[in-house]
């Protein structure tokens, strides 16, 4: 479990240097682009670490792990 300052950290890295929904590809694109559709005040999902960050601005809205199969191809 994360503390809030450990999340927070967390937070603003996968801001700067996740993985967008936009420029992601293939079957890890479409899992991204149906929880944007699901989160309707969602404007940005990012991936970093193991984790799905979704972002209504600059609010972390909620956060999810990211499903195994999709581990491997993003070197972690």
């Amino acid at each position: 479990m994360l503390r809030k300052s450990g999340l927070n950290s967390l937070m603003h890295k996968a801001e700067r240097e996740g993985l967008d929904r936009t420029t992601a590809k293939g079957q890890l694109k479409r899992h991204l682009d149906d929880l944007w559709a699901k989160n309707q005040t969602a404007d940005n999902i990012k991936v970093y670490g193991e984790n799905i960050f979704v972002f209504d601005g600059r609010v972390l809205i909620t956060l999810y792990p990211l499903p195994k199969r999709f581990r491997k191809h993003l070197n972690l």
